[in-house]
């Protein structure tokens, strides 16, 4: 995981912080959603792979997948996927993209 330093005004202090945060979360309609943020000013690749049955999915349930960027441009990247679900995505600097898995 890249990470970023920081500084603190506070207490003088210095640390580092992960370049990429994401989170899921379930929607009212039931899709996943997949969030990533790029906190760095550089573009970064995202590999990761998402196993359906941590999020709750039942085993042998297939999920399309849609990428959606910070315009709110989507396009399928994947369809018909079950178990574990390969997410992958350049991220430009500062941007936040989404996955959308129903």
């Amino acid at each position: 995981m890249p990470m970023l330093p920081y500084k603190s005004s506070i207490n003088n202090s210095e640390g580092k912080f992960p370049a990429l945060m994401s989170g899921v979360f379930r929607s009212a309609d039931g899709a996943l959603g997949v969030f990533v943020a790029n906190a760095s000013s550089e573009d970064l690749r995202i590999y990761a792979d998402l196993d359906l049955s941590s999020c709750g999915v039942s085993e042998g349930t297939s999920v399309t997948v849609a990428s959606i960027d910070s315009d709110g441009n989507s396009k399928e990247v994947l369809s018909k996927t079950e178990g574990i679900v390969p997410l992958r995505s350049s991220l430009p600097a500062h941007h936040v993209t989404m996955f959308r898995l129903n």
